[in-house]
């Protein structure tokens, strides 16, 4: 049996009904021109805002631009520091950088989610001296919900829920939660367009406002500049087809939590296997399915030749990354993080798979435990 973990030419076959109403919307707004923000961008806000339950949503070009944003909008200056997971994708670190910023790597829990308690540790080796003005970037990594901040961080922090759109805490949109949130709609994320874009979400209107002027050259009309900006606004093609994907976020949403509660279920107390806590209280979304196992790449080799297709994210952590040796970090600096990189396997989720896959790929892996498969060098 094949398990694909890729599913953009089933999802945008030109076939399907989803395809041909954005080809036709498409061809309609060609004779209208309006490709620089315009109608398309303000319906797709509007939707999104409304889908997530958050008074201003405000489109950008990319997830990475949305971070950027959002952090400048905050008041984060250059020189100041960010505190960032090390596990994330290299997006969150590099959207610091790119204002001017210092990232502050820290250590993450058993979830994969950013910890409190190693950012104050006086054993991180990234520590200076910590101080209250240090500013925060969680990540929902893997549709999961940060949860484990004082309150007055979450009050001022922007959070990166680039993986998050649709989860929630204690029936609370994460795009709801802290000052702002960062989304992306990168092909591979729930809620892809056909190419990049982003979003930054919030209850605050003079925030939003300020993200409408950084990303068109702080443009107050077309002829009156009111503050430095960049180009980072979201392309109207983008935006038409994301109104349209957007309406399928509850149904592929329902879909990857059914086939998570799944594998959890065929996972569990699998030998060689260990699944992270489940917190009842989060409606995790699982853009990525991920567990931690021993001989992670073997695993990974030996499931590929059964047809089943995984990957992992992110093996080097960002610390441990030749682009960011300066910051000093070194192996045994973050032990989760680091113990967590050499384990981590996601396994396919996306929602058009069937539950006899599901079943297969679990059946897979309790026999390579539980027969001491193992791989010839070759063969890696």
């Amino acid at each position: 049996m094949n398990v694909s973990y890729g599913y953009l030419p089933e999802q945008f076959a030109l076939e399907t009904d989803i395809s041909k109403s954005i080809l036709h919307d498409i061809q309609n707004e060609s004779a209208r021109g309006f490709w620089t923000l315009g109608p398309w961008v303000d319906r797709f806000e509007e939707a999104f805002a409304e889908k997530l339950r958050v008074q201003y949503a405000v489109g950008v070009n990319s997830g990475t631009a949305a971070l950027e944003l959002a952090l400048i909008a905050s008041g984060v200056r250059p020189g100041e520091r960010v505190a960032v997971p090390a596990n994330s994708f290299i997006a969150t670190a590099g959207a610091v950088v790119a204002i001017g910023a210092e990232p502050y790597l820290v250590d993450v829990n058993e979830d994969y989610l950013f910890s409190w308690d190693a950012i104050i540790d006086k054993r991180n080796p990234n520590r200076k001296e910590w101080d209250s003005t240090m500013h925060l970037l969680p990540v929902h990594l893997t549709g999961n919900v940060v949860t484990n901040l004082p309150r007055d961080y979450y009050d001022g922090s922007v959070f990166d829920a680039a993986q998050a759109i649709g989860a929630e805490y204690k029936g609370v949109s994460v795009a709801a939660l802290g000052l702002a949130a960062c989304f992306s709609l990168h092909p591979l994320k729930n809620i892809n367009v056909w190419g990049d874009g982003g979003v930054v979400t919030t209850n605050d209107e003079s925030f939003a406002n300020e993200i409408r002027l950084l990303r068109n050259h702080g443009l107050k009309d077309r002829d009156t500049v009111v503050r430095p900006g960049r180009n980072e606004r979201l392309h109207a093609i983008q935006a038409l087809v994301g109104t349209h994907v957007l309406k399928e976020l509850d149904w592929l949403t329902e879909k990857r939590r059914e086939h998570a509660a799944l594998y959890d279920q065929l996972l569990d107390g699998a030998t060689g296997v260990i699944i992270p806590p489940r917190n009842e209280d989060i409606k995790q979304v699982y853009h990525t399915y991920v567990i931690t196992v021993g001989r992670r790449d073997e695993l990974v080799t030996w499931l590929a030749q059964q047809g089943i297709e995984t990957k992992v994210h992110y093996p080097i952590p960002i610390h441990l990354q030749p682009g960011y040796a300066y910051l000093g970090g070194r192996w045994d600096d973050l032990p989760n993080v680091e113990w967590q990189s050499k384990r981590i396997i996601s396994l396919p989720i996306h929602q058009y798979l069937k539950r006899e896959q599901i079943e297969y790929v679990a059946e897979r892996i309790r026999y390579f435990y539980d027969n001491g498969v193992k791989v010839s060098q070759k063969s890696k």
